[in-house]
């Protein structure tokens, strides 16, 4: 199911190649920083700010979350239930299509949750397609979430 889902994303972005560019990679880490901070800090202004306004998440289990204001409204339903939550985000590797200011990128987010005295870990995969903004700025315009079981 993954390999379709990647498979129909690069189809659709067209062809993507892989490249070496420290800088463009360094560009990105920003914003992987920026989401372990926003989640860390619950700073739903902050986690909506990496997103694009006419972004699409999907997240295995859920209804696909459509535009700014859908994505705005999960993360403050998450940030409100979440006792507390820490994540950090690994990079397995990022392909950059500069004639479109796209790149793909894909990895891992693994954490945990406390619930009451209990200590729960989660791991989940993503498939990540970011838009580089006039500015320079990075930001998510498609990600897939699958969880690991």
């Amino acid at each position: 199911m993954q390999r379709f889902f990647a498979t129909m994303l690069f189809v659709f972005l067209g062809t993507f190649y892989a490249t070496g560019a420290p800088s463009r990679a360094a560009d990105l880490s920003t914003v992987w920083s920026a989401y372990e901070h926003a989640y860390a800090t619950k700073s739903v202004d902050e986690m909506s700010s990496l997103f694009t306004k006419d972004a699409i998440v999907d997240i295995q289990g859920m209804q696909p979350l459509l535009g700014a204001n859908a994505v705005r409204a999960f993360w403050v339903s998450r940030f409100a239930v979440a006792s507390s939550e820490r994540v950090r985000v690994s990079v397995a590797s990022v392909s950059f299509d500069t004639d479109r200011g796209m790149a793909v990128v894909r990895g891992a987010l693994n954490g945990y949750r406390i619930q009451g005295t209990i200590r729960k870990p989660f791991r989940a995969r993503f498939l990540d397609v970011l838009r580089r903004a006039p500015v320079g700025t990075w930001h998510v315009f498609r990600s897939m979430t699958f969880l690991d079981k």
